[in-house]
């Protein structure tokens, strides 16, 4: 009996946690991963080696209050081709699922990415379609993610890479294998 009572409220619990009743305190640095639909989603999917559920990544930014996720793609349909500033609700709009994951930031590291947040507004790169990482002129979403960490920990938590042929760069997969990188939610469903 004790044990059926324990399920429950366990149950309950999970209902809780991943109903929309418990909102997450989002914080600039905070990560939100989502998949979208079509072809280019299937593709940056497919650059992952093995974990596949995630075609994109952007960080979330507090502002006075409202919560935005910068991030840089090439979406022409938003008319955005380089580093944006994008409402979370409208950064949601085209995804199927998203999961959001947290580094544990002292005062201090939150400040470093604050400011490496405003220097990427203020000096906004174009996507970079070679998905190079030796064009500093030009970003992907995870390589914007890798360059907002720059400086941040005493050691940069993102450490793999991956290969296509001799060329390397940053799959979503490395990103959620950054060194402190926790999920802070469950993988989500969004409403269609």
């Amino acid at each position: 009996m004790e044990g059926q009572r324990s399920q429950k409220i366990a149950f309950v619990l999970w209902l809780l946690l991943t109903s929309e009743l418990f909102a997450l305190p989002l914080h600039t640095g905070d990560l939100i991963f989502r998949a979208g639909e079509g072809l280019f989603s299937d593709i940056a999917k497919n650059f992952s080696p093995s974990d596949k559920r995630f075609s994109h990544v952007g960080m979330i930014f507090i502002d006075r209050g409202e919560t935005f996720v910068i991030h840089t793609l090439d979406d022409q349909t938003k008319n955005f081709h380089h580093t944006v500033k994008e409402p979370l609700s409208a950064f949601l709009d085209d995804a199927l699922i998203y999961a959001y994951y947290r580094f544990a930031l002292t005062h201090r590291q939150q400040r470093k990415i604050d400011g490496n947040i405003l220097r990427a507004l203020a000096d906004p790169k174009p996507f970079d379609y070679r998905f190079s990482l030796q064009s500093p002129d030009a970003y992907y979403c995870t390589e914007l993610i890798f360059h907002l960490l720059e400086g941040v920990f005493h050691h940069h938590p993102v450490q793999n890479r991956t290969y296509r042929g001799e060329q390397s760069f940053i799959s979503i997969e490395d990103l959620l294998k950054s060194r402190g990188l926790k999920p802070l939610s469950h993988v989500i469903m969004a409403k269609k």
